[in-house]
């Protein structure tokens, strides 16, 4: 199975797909993206792989710089969380 994840320039995930067969011509199943959206080809671990395309993009969003997908949340090492001003 390939797992193909497309996102914004956030790294807010817009769709996910799983695909057992695809065309080898085809780098990816979305054909046009918008503006600011890339696609990201996860090689899934077991955990993922047992999630549903909607859990994945409810619990994950993607680095752009690592280029892989982290849980919600997560915070890079020596960067803090912003907090809003009150």
């Amino acid at each position: 199975m390939r797992l193909f994840v497309r996102f914004d320039e956030k790294g807010k995930i817009i769709s996910t797909m799983k695909a057992n067969a695809m065309a080898a011509e085809l780098e990816h199943p979305y054909g046009e993206l918008e503006d600011g959206e890339a696609v990201l080809e996860v090689e899934p671990t077991p955990e993922i792989e047992a999630l549903d395309c909607h859990e994945i993009s409810e619990n994950y969003v993607v680095d752009a710089r690592s280029e892989r997908l982290k849980p919600k949340g997560e915070t890079q090492p020596g960067r803090k969380r912003r907090r809003d001003k009150k």
